[in-house]
């Protein structure tokens, strides 16, 4: 079976490196993999094994399983993420420029016949999650004061090299994407899908309607590399559409499971430490009842991602969704 070798270095005293500074930097970059590679290939198997260490600076090895065509696409897209120097804002321009820049250099890798869809390739641009991975790894290596330099060299079954760069201390903080520490969000006008999974529906004090556990359904809600809201996430959600309580009271309208809204409504939430926090959902109006056909696809449950990464190991696996 092909496989692809990556090799971080940690240029450190005495070969010795700090046991919180390697752990965070292998967990961050083992999700990366399984990240990008659950975007392109969602319905594939990727293995990633650690080798040990050799002698001379400190050094983790993981060896990546898969089709050799496949696995170069995505440890290359890991590569170029660790060596892109964001912006530190997100905006649609940054995405397209580093979406461009992707491009172009997977184009120049002659090769090997690499092909990506171009929706795929723009959500990787912009996913919240890859580059919170990746300021996650520079910030570990930036807070610890013996590591100099930072190199990746990706290797191929016969131990030629494919690609290679080196970040020095200098640049790790160029890397960090800084998120937001404690501040309020809100977002208003927000018009799309919520479906009804659980029938408990009850009314709340001072008039405020809540239901329990709705879907979301449309394009995630982020600030700042914070995804506030995703697509096919359980929410609850305050009713104010005074005409849509009055059908509920009346009985005009009579829930059951998989009944859906969609709904104009508002959005709060408290972003703690880059956590999102009592978010609150606030419907404004009811523009239909049931005039919108889901497809629903099967959610991702700890049992069958540990099926599809049998070897992640004392990672979390909660870090890649």
């Amino acid at each position: 079976m092909d496989f692809i070798t990556i090799e971080s270095h940690f240029w450190v005293p005495d070969h010795a490196i700090r046991p919180d500074t390697r752990n965070i930097c292998s967990k961050e970059l083992v999700a990366m993999i399984y990240r990008i590679a659950e975007i392109l290939y969602p319905n594939e198997k990727i293995e990633v094994l650690f080798l040990p260490p050799d002698i001379g600076c400190y050094k983790d090895t993981m060896k990546v399983i898969w089709g050799l065509s496949a696995i170069i696409a995505i440890i290359w897209l890991v590569y170029t993420h660790l060596s892109y120097t964001d912006a530190h804002v997100n905006s649609q321009l940054e995405v397209t420029e580093k979406c461009i820049r992707i491009r172009k250099e997977l184009d120049s890798l002659s090769w090997e016949n690499i092909e990506l869809d171009t929706e795929k390739l723009n959500t990787i641009c912009e996913d919240h999650w890859l580059i919170k991975m990746k300021s996650n790894r520079y910030k570990a290596l930036q807070n610890d004061e013996t590591v100099s330099s930072e190199e990746t060299i990706v290797k191929n079954s016969d131990n030629n090299i494919l690609f290679q760069d080196k970040i020095e201390r200098a640049q790790f903080e160029k890397m960090i994407v800084p998120l937001p520490e404690n501040e309020n969000f809100e977002k208003d006008n927000i018009e799309w899908v919520i479906e009804l999974i659980s029938l408990v529906i009850k009314q709340k004090k001072e008039g405020k309607w809540i239901s329990r556990k709705w879907t979301y359904y449309g394009e995630g809600v982020v600030h700042q590399w914070i995804e506030v809201l995703a697509n096919n996430e359980e929410i609850s959600f305050f009713m104010q559409d005074k005409d849509f309580k009055q059908q509920i009271t009346t009985h005009r309208v009579v829930f059951t499971s998989w009944d859906n809204i969609t709904a104009i409504f508002h959005l709060k939430a408290e972003i703690k430490g880059g956590l999102v926090m009592n978010k609150y959902v606030y419907v404004k109006e009811v523009k239909n009842f049931n005039e919108v056909i889901i497809e629903h696809t099967i959610r991702p449950t700890r049992k069958n991602i540990e099926q599809r990464f049998p070897n992640q190991g004392l990672f979390d696996l909660d870090t890649i969704w």
